[in-house]
């Protein structure tokens, strides 16, 4: 099976359908509408599959993987993009602008309302029969087969969008008070020390260049929206709590770090006395034991030479020895 996709990429030279095979363990489950990764070049790129037909000899690579479980565009949907396409000479991804905007952008989350039990959903914690879940971000590897539960009609698969692009910021103009005379019936619409947004000021007649003109001699100054200044501050403010923090725990680490060096070279100085003692002790036994070697010996030698008791007996009761060295 083949997939007709459309690359996110704006530009002529890449404006028509691409084919890709459909591998195996993806053609029961790709449907048309859906948002895919394809290889495109030497890089991984998303794209929406326009068409699903048989065959194809312009296909070489296959797709990759799903990036939404179901599809985000419908039929009808796809229908209108084809028509401004062809008829307006727009470009596809304008086209999809123009349907959703941001679409290639735009982040799902899935909610799952279980109508039976399943193994797998008692294994994703989805055990209760007419409970709805959000899926975790963590368990939407499970997609492809949930998308199979729901086909059987075990469960009932939702994607949500949610918008995940970066708000824009929003800057006032202050109106400082000063004259411009090639605009000064213009300023006349202004009051001193008022802000004004962008749009406002279009509605009073600047145009993007007067309003240039204007900073450019001091005449307006730029401000930024006060929610965004606490938003920043805030951010500052958690930023500094968190490397006041790291510094903290760094240091505290250095500090343990430190006590435990000392307490091993302690240990290791104990360790080298205790041998040194022993050794000692072993010198002391061997000395002890030679003295009383020596002392024994000489005995022997003297009761050797010296005449028995036996013949003292004989001759007298009263007699002692004495022993000279």
């Amino acid at each position: 099976m083949i997939a007709e996709v459309i690359i996110d990429i704006k530009h002529h030279d890449v404006n028509q359908l691409y084919d890709y095979f459909i591998p195996n363990h993806l053609t029961h489950i790709l449907e048309v509408g859906m948002r895919v990764w394809v290889p495109f070049s030497h890089q991984k790129r998303t794209g929406i599959v326009i068409n699903i037909k048989e065959s194809s000899n312009d296909a070489t690579k296959d797709i990759l993987e799903i990036d939404t479980g179901l599809p985000i565009l419908k039929h009808h949907e796809l229908e209108g993009v084809q028509k401004l396409v062809k008829e307006n000479h727009m470009l596809y991804q304008q086209a999809f602008d123009l349907m959703i905007p941001h679409l290639f952008q735009m982040k799902y989350y899935y909610d799952v309302l279980v109508f039976q039990k399943d193994d797998l959903l008692e294994t994703l914690h989805m055990d209760k029969v007419g409970k709805r879940y959000k899926l975790l971000k963590r368990d939407e590897i499970h997609l492809s087969k949930l998308k199979l539960r729901h086909q059987q009609g075990i469960l009932e698969l939702t994607q949500i969008a949610m918008n995940h692009l970066p708000k824009r910021k929003t800057v006032n103009y202050r109106y400082t008070g000063k004259s411009y005379e090639r605009l000064s019936l213009k300023l006349s619409a202004l009051k001193y020390d008022k802000h004004y947004t962008k749009e406002t000021l279009l509605d009073l007649g600047f145009s993007t260049s007067n309003m240039k003109t204007l900073i450019k001699h001091g005449i307006l100054t730029q401000h930024e929206d006060e929610i965004q200044k606490q938003q920043k501050i805030f951010l500052v403010a958690g930023l500094l709590v968190f490397l006041t923090g790291g510094i903290l725990i760094y240091n505290r680490y250095k500090l343990t770090k430190k006590q435990k060096d000392i307490i091993e070279q302690q240990k290791q100085i104990v360790e080298e006395i205790s041998v040194e003692i022993n050794h000692q002790k072993e010198l002391l036994e061997e000395k002890q034991k030679e003295i009383i070697d020596s002392i024994n010996y000489a005995s022997r030698i003297q009761n050797a030479v010296s005449t028995g008791i036996t013949v003292w007996e004989s001759i007298s009761k009263d007699y002692f020895v004495f022993y000279q060295p």
